[in-house]
């Protein structure tokens, strides 16, 4: 732990800032912590009917049609997450949770100049250009880590969303017992641990003949960037929350470590 990474050389650098506009890349330089929410008033606004979705370095490398070990690039899910992000800079009924770096930092904030911490920034952010940018800072954001410091606030989440009078559709590659015992109606949707984005028709088919038949819908996920990309779809219709990998733990009442969540 305490072997500094290695210095960022020309080339690393210049892979690191592709894709990357001028002003975006400026604006990563020179950036500023932003407003955020606590966990409370997070609450109050899920309480409201937003819809919320965290964004993280995976979105990011699906979003430049780069490859991770859960999800391969795809051109189309490039393309869903771009109209996402449209999207949630307009959205006033979503609730955006972008990367603690993207809005706590800017590259200077710290006298460790190195490639761990340029490459951090740079592939977490989602501020590749100005407009995006300034949307973040004239509204309050969430930081996605928020989720995992109080994935044990499951339950209290569920109360603030009154889940006994709600019908779920859970999407997740598990099955919760905990939000099947707490809805007024319940419905899984299982999805592949890997490319869950190939399913991406089904999730549509399922949710659309779900949808038809309950009074009180709203969708709870922890789908990767595929149901991230879907917000925008769903939320036509009602409520959606991505409560991420640290609140599945509590759902589904198994004690994983977080990289292992999708490794079973």
């Amino acid at each position: 732990m305490s072997d500094m990474p290695s210095k960022v050389t020309l080339r690393q650098f210049l892979i690191l800032v592709k894709g990357l506009d001028l002003e975006g890349l400026v604006a990563v330089i020179r950036g500023r912590a932003l407003d955020t929410l606590d966990f409370p008033s997070l609450l109050t606004l899920l309480s409201q009917g937003k819809s919320l979705v965290r964004w993280g370095d995976g979105e990011t490398a699906n979003l430049r049609n780069k490859s991770t070990w859960l999800q391969p690039k795809d051109t189309n899910l490039a393309k869903d997450l771009e109209e996402l992000l449209d999207f949630a800079i307009t959205s006033k009924e979503l609730i955006f949770c972008a990367p603690h770096d993207a809005l706590q930092h800017s590259i200077f904030s710290s006298k460790e100049w190195n490639q761990e911490k340029l490459k951090t920034l740079l592939t977490s952010r989602i501020l590749f250009n100005l407009p995006r940018y300034r949307s973040l800072i004239e509204r309050k954001s969430a930081t996605s880590t928020l989720w995992y410091s109080n994935f044990d606030k499951l339950p209290e989440l569920l109360n603030v969303i009154k889940i006994t009078e709600k019908d779920v559709f859970f999407v997740s590659n598990r099955d919760s017992k905990l939000l099947k015992s707490k809805a007024r109606s319940y419905k899984l949707h299982l999805i592949p641990s890997r490319a869950a984005y190939l399913t991406k028709g089904e999730i549509e088919g399922s949710f659309e003949k779900w949808i038809s038949d309950v009074r009180t819908p709203i969708v709870i996920h922890s789908g990767g960037p595929t149901l991230k990309a879907l917000s925008p779809k769903i939320m036509q219709h009602c409520q959606t929350i991505d409560i991420g990998h640290g609140m599945l733990f509590h759902a589904t009442g198994k004690q994983l470590m977080e990289w292992d969540v999708n490794r079973e």
